[in-house]
């Protein structure tokens, strides 16, 4: 059985969260210690991996079982898999948010040696949406992005998206999303990608999010000394 693709761009799984895995961001803005922030996000995304970890476990299992009873498999078994794909979209779309709300606070004070009154830049969708500067430092991934922008709203606000929960991955688990803004003149569009493979990307863009706090903000990473 193929490893989970687990998310540790930020720290290894299964790792303790120590000072190497740290980055030293402003500890006194208006909007708290980043510290904190940052903290949280890196134990999210290690409970976040056990989240994986099970889901391919159990999917995995499930499909043995389901070629032993010769094909057929209870529709409560297939929802439980897009039930913990949901959650593992949400979580990586509130960590994209969060990121970009720090980025942006890093940007404009850095800019204007003050911190902004409004994080104007705070999710997906407004810097997608955005034409200022900072949205350059997201080129690379924009693709990720804009899948997981349209995938995670069409979870959490088309009613229509209930229709694809007969949709289940043959091989691994995928993500099938239709998303129609509510609107029954608007013509759905249907989503359908391998989670492994929005989790690779996903960890690439984790990888390159670090760099840039440390490249354009001048963030340090702390060593340990022996």
């Amino acid at each position: 059985m193929e490893n989970p693709p687990l998310i540790q761009a930020l720290k290894t799984y299964g790792s303790l969260f120590n000072v190497s895995d740290f980055l030293t961001l402003p500890d006194n803005t208006p909007y708290g210690n980043l510290n904190l922030t940052y903290s949280q996000i890196v134990i999210r995304l290690e409970c976040l991996n056990e989240l994986i970890k099970n889901l391919y476990e159990d999917f995995n299992r499930h499909r043995e079982q389901v070629k032993a009873r010769g094909g057929w498999s209870h529709l409560h078994e297939g929802f439980k898999h897009k039930f913990y794909i949901e959650q593992v979209l949400y979580w990586l779309r509130k960590t994209a948010d969060e990121f970009i709300s720090i980025i942006y606070i890093l940007d404009q004070y850095k800019q204007t040696g003050n911190y902004p009154n409004e994080i104007k830049i705070s999710s997906i969708g407004k810097l997608l949406n955005s034409k200022e500067d900072i949205t350059k430092l997201f080129v690379k991934h924009r693709k990720l992005l804009v899948l997981l922008n349209d995938i995670s709203n069409a979870h959490k606000h088309t009613l229509i998206n209930a229709q694809v929960h007969n949709h289940v991955g043959k091989d691994e688990p995928v993500v099938f999303a239709l998303s129609a803004f509510n609107k029954s003149t608007t013509t759905p569009t249907f989503h359908s990608v391998g989670l492994r493979a929005m989790l690779e990307a996903y960890d690439n863009f984790l990888i390159d999010i670090k760099e840039i706090l440390m490249t354009e903000y001048q963030l340090k990473q702390e060593t340990i000394n022996n």
